[in-house]
């Protein structure tokens, strides 16, 4: 059975269609990629109180013995 061959110009814009499509899933992947990792920093200083949120303490916690408290 003969399988058609495109000519020598179509092939060459079905590559550069296929790079471009390429190069726009591999920015996405990277963006992503930013995007959790930025997540991930942005959690990791909330969870040690290394930035506040709008209507936290102004000061930070303070420890006492448990006897203290009564």
């Amino acid at each position: 059975m003969p399988v058609p061959i495109p000519q020598l110009a179509e092939q060459q814009r079905i590559v550069r269609l296929l790079s471009a499509c390429d190069r726009v899933l591999c920015t996405g992947q990277q963006l992503l990629v930013k995007k959790q990792q930025h997540r991930q920093t942005l959690a990791d200083q909330l969870l040690t109180e290394r930035i506040r949120t709008r209507g936290s303490l102004k000061e930070p916690w303070r420890s006492f013995p448990i006897g203290d408290l009564f």
